[in-house]
């Protein structure tokens, strides 16, 4: 389990007893508008080792999801052949990891998770192991749980709650059953949310056609919270500079009645999105990213908000930031850790492929960390030891490959996710198409 943290006290009262569900945001701190100092974070890579893909060039191993069950770490993605690079699905296998120390991982034998399988997520409850993530069906790629009582055998769960084209991103589990978030990917843009009161049984109870974009999931004493965004092209705000992207939180007491409130903005961004989110009790703190300036690819930069009753948010963002050994990067945070020394976001820094006198240039990437000491100011744990990774080839772009998270058929280079154990962060990624892990720790 992850340590508690204390977040930011709310600036007004509470709502009055006896209100399920909030209204409208109404209160925002000053936001950091200079950079904090770095955070005392070192970070190191576990060793290279045959369960995580060295020595194997016939396949990539792609890790997307960490947690901590019986003390120990539990991680899954998937693993597919580096043949076939046009769908990476085709023949891909769904993989899962374990690590008592979280340096020495093993790659468990499994049944029930081939047949062009990717896992994003999973969730332990009375069900035993839950996985999530999606299956390519002939040619269409349909959401995905498999269960399983011992990480060994895994069962399909077969509903017609899980429509065509669609995938299941993110996993929560609660006293009112399980939630599920996904729906179409980036450029196509739809949100789903899926309940289920025991892993077998699933309902569709939210669809939202062109938008929202729903990203993750989390659990709070007052229930369901899911964190995403949303086209604003339809807003009051229509034609101005902020309608590109409005940051969003769905809540819901019960899994299955949803209600939108929306998150604070600067009167300076070209829009944001609310990319993960982490709750404790009643406290919630997300991450995402804001756009500094008028385009859709680039200037994208780290964004914090917190609060303890979903009206009042502390806002804090990082002002655009020079990354030498990219150009024109933008910022993705993927995931969100409590420590005892302050919250910690993982993701990671990227740019867009360009096109230079018709010559197309691939973009990179490279993990980050972000870390509030005390949860005062934010600012990116350095020096950048996470390496840089080429994201595309020229005749391979995919403008929309950078973005998602999880990255849908594959990793790109960026931190997907991250968990609190024996007192380090341990953060996965997929770097040059083997699993990677990085274990930090605060070192004052």
């Amino acid at each position: 389990t992850q340590p508690s943290s204390t977040l930011p006290t709310p600036t007004t009262a509470p709502p009055a007893p006896g209100s399920t569900l909030p209204g409208p945001s109404t209160t925002v701190a000053v936001p950091t508008t200079t950079p904090a100092a770095a955070p005392p974070m070192t970070w190191e890579p576990v060793p290279a080792q045959a369960a995580l893909g060295a020595g194997d060039d016939q396949h990539e191993y792609m890790m997307h999801t960490v947690v901590s069950t019986e003390g120990r770490l539990v991680a899954a993605g998937s693993i597919y052949s580096t043949e076939d690079s046009n769908d990476p699905l085709l023949g891909a296998t769904g993989a899962i990891w374990v690590s008592e120390n979280g340096i020495d991982w093993e790659l468990t034998p499994t049944t029930g998770l081939d047949g062009d399988a990717a896992i994003y997520d999973l969730a332990v409850g009375d069900f035993g192991y839950l996985a999530v993530g999606e299956v390519l069906d002939g040619v269409l790629s349909r959401p995905a749980v498999w269960i399983s009582p011992d990480l060994t055998s895994w069962t399909a769960v077969q509903s017609d709650a899980f429509p065509e084209w669609e995938v299941i991103r993110d996993v929560a589990v609660g006293d009112k059953g399980i939630v599920a978030v996904g729906g179409l990917g980036y450029g196509s843009g739809s949100g789903s949310v899926w309940h289920s009161p025991d892993g077998w049984t699933w309902q569709r109870v939210l669809a939202t056609g062109d938008s929202p974009i729903f990203n993750d999931v989390a659990v709070t004493d007052g229930g369901f919270v899911i964190a995403g965004w949303r086209d604003g092209s339809d807003s009051a705000d229509a034609g101005s500079r902020r309608d590109h992207d409005v940051p969003i939180l769905f809540v819901s007491e019960d899994g299955s009645e949803w209600q939108e409130i929306g998150l604070p903005e600067d009167g300076s961004w070209f829009g944001a999105h609310a990319q993960s989110i982490h709750a404790v009790g009643d406290d919630i703190i997300v991450a995402g990213y804001y756009r500094s300036y008028d385009h859709w690819y680039y200037g994208m930069y780290p964004v914090f908000w917190a609060s303890s009753d979903r009206v009042n948010w502390d806002m804090r963002y990082l002002p655009p930031t020079n990354v030498p050994e990219l150009r024109d990067e933008s910022a993705n945070l993927r995931d969100l850790v409590l420590t005892d020394r302050g919250p910690v976001a993982v993701g990671g820094w990227f740019q867009y492929p360009v096109e230079i006198n018709y010559n197309y240039f691939p973009g990179e990437a490279m993990p980050a960390v972000w870390a509030a000491p005390g949860d005062q100011d934010w600012g990116e744990v350095t020096p950048r030891v996470f390496g840089i990774e080429t994201l595309l080839d020229d005749d391979e772009l995919d403008v929309g490959a950078a973005i998602r998270d999880p990255a849908p058929q594959g990793g790109d280079g960026m931190f997907d996710g991250a968990i609190v154990f024996d007192g380090k962060v341990v953060a996965i990624a997929t770097q040059l198409g083997k699993a990677t892990v990085w274990i930090g720790e605060w070192t004052d």
